[in-house]
């Protein structure tokens, strides 16, 4: 019986240890949460897709944004006018668009139009996000799109996610990157990033979120 015992003693430290080790090996190679990550932003209402390996609209991404910036009530008052000729004018996605155009996020593509139903392209989503962190180009080293990318990946914002400028990004690729938008330092004066203001904290996003949900 006390054999028995040792035996059972010694199986489960080994299956332990064993665990340990597995564990410790996995966390060292980074993975990407994308199920998590899109969880959380349907729950914060910046995705919504029934189908999340397929790729990312310009119209999907724009209306993200306006979330994620907390920008609604900007896009609703600006709602009612185009400047691009397939973008209907009396159309939720016009007041969208012209905030993000007026701030500079977002622009129409060569042949005039927004194109709001092509796929969003790598450098256009690394554009946005870094901008959204309050980063311009002259904060930057290189040219365009390089500097970007090379930004939101120094920022862990695109950290594991393996895209070519001109990709096609799926739904769920882009959570990941507007979750980690959210727990991203935004730039302070200096131009480094501050320890002290997170994107989500400088525009209240998790506050506003509650809010909305206790409403009645």
């Amino acid at each position: 019986m006390k054999f028995k015992k040792a035996t059972l003693s010694i199986f489960l430290i080994l299956t332990f240890f064993i665990s340990t080790i597995s564990l410790s090996s996995a966390s060292a190679v980074s993975t990407v949460d994308y199920s998590g990550a899109v969880v959380r932003m349907k729950q914060l209402g910046i995705v919504n897709a029934a189908v999340v390996s397929n790729a990312m609209t310009r119209g999907q991404f724009a209306t993200a944004v306006i979330v994620a910036a907390d920008l609604g009530n900007e896009a609703t008052s600006m709602r009612g006018s185009t400047i691009f000729p397939d973008v209907a004018s009396n159309s939720a996605l016009s007041g969208y668009v012209n905030v993000l155009v007026s701030k500079g996020l977002i622009s129409g593509m060569a042949d005039g139009k927004f194109n709001s139903a092509t796929a969003i392209t790598y450098k256009e989503i690394c554009s946005v996000l870094v901008k959204l962190l309050g980063y311009v180009d002259t904060d930057l080293t290189g040219t365009y799109p390089s500097n970007y990318i090379s930004k939101a990946k120094s920022l862990n914002i695109s950290e594991n996610l393996s895209y070519n400028k001109d990709d096609r990004v799926t739904y769920r690729a882009v959570a990941v990157m507007f979750d980690r938008l959210l727990d991203t330092n935004i730039k302070n004066a200096s131009g480094a990033s501050t320890a002290a203001v997170t994107y989500s904290n400088s525009i209240n996003l998790y506050t506003d979120c509650i809010v909305q949900d206790n409403s009645v």
